[in-house]
C-alpha cells in the first residue's frame, strides 16, 4: 500500500508531482496441486483436491475427460485451498479425466489439474446359482459370477442367514468356481452362496436363495 507515482516536465525536473500512496495486489491466481498425473481413484471414493489461490472469492470445481466437460463438482466453495470430493461411481474408467478449477466471479482466472485415472469401484454379482436352481448332495456344480477386480474371492454358504460353511477361502476371481455339493448337507430351499473380495469384505454379493435335496 506504499506505491505512489510521480510525474515531470522532461524539461524542468523541478516542476514534478507526487501521487498519493496506493495499493497494488498481485493479479488473482490459482493452481490445482491434486490430482496429480499419478493420482488413480475408484467410484466412491471420497478425495480431497487441493489447489492455492491468492484472492478471497469462492471457486467453481468442474470435471472434463479430455476436453469435454462431464460434470460440476461444486457450483460454489470456499477458496480454502481443499474440497472433499465424492468420486461418482457411475464414472466410466479413463486416463483421461482432468478437474478445472476457476474463480466464480471471474471465469478468466482458472487452472485445470494434470490429466489422472477413475476406475469403476470393485464390484462382484453372483449370476448363478439363481431361484430356479436344485442341486443335489454330491453334485458337483460350477459357481459363476462377474467382477471387475484382480483380487482372490472367498465363497460361503448360507441357509438363510445363518453361516453354514465355507466353499472356498481363496480362489481366483476368474468367474468361476467348481464345487462338490456336500452330501450331508439337509434339505432346504433357503440356501445362498455368499461371495466377497478376499481383501475388501465390503464388496461382496450374495446368490438368491435355491433349494439343495439329499443324495438320491
Amino acid at each position: 500500500s506504499n506505491y505512489k507515482i510521480k510525474i515531470r516536465n522532461v524539461n524542468d525536473s523541478s516542476v514534478s508531482d507526487f501521487s498519493s500512496k496506493f495499493t497494488i495486489e498481485p493479479a488473482p491466481q490459482v493452481n490445482i496441486t491434486s490430482p496429480t498425473s499419478s493420482t488413480s481413484l475408484e467410484g466412491g471414493q471420497r478425495y480431497n483436491i487441493r489447489w492455492n489461490d491468492n484472492f478471497s472469492d469462492n471457486v467453481k470445481l468442474e470435471l472434463y475427460k479430455g476436453n469435454s466437460f462431464q460434470r460440476t463438482i461444486s457450483s460454489s466453495t470456499a477458496s480454502d485451498g481443499s474440497y472433499r470430493w465424492t468420486v461418482p461411481a457411475s464414472l466410466s474408467s479413463s486416463s483421461n479425466y482432468k478437474i478445472k478449477i476457476r474463480n466464480v466471479n471471474d471465469s478468466s482466472v482458472s487452472d485445470f489439474s494434470s490429466k489422472f485415472t477413475i476406475e469403476p469401484a470393485p464390484q462382484v454379482n453372483i449370476t448363478s446359482p439363481t431361484s430356479s436352481t436344485s442341486l443335489e448332495g454330491g453334485q458337483r456344480y460350477n459357481i459363476r459370477w462377474n467382477d471387475n477386480f484382480s483380487d482372490n474371492v472367498k465363497l460361503e454358504l448360507y441357509k438363510g442367514n445363518s453361516f453354514q460353511r465355507t466353499i472356498s477361502s481363496s480362489t481366483a476371481s476368474d468367474g468361476s468356481y467348481r464345487w462338490k455339493v456336500p452330501a450331508s448337507l439337509s434339505s432346504s430351499s433357503n440356501y445362498k452362496i455368499k461371495i466377497r473380495n478376499v481383501n475388501d469384505s465390503s464388496v461382496s454379493d450374495f446368490s438368491s436363495k435355491f433349494t439343495i435335496e439329499p443324495a438320491q
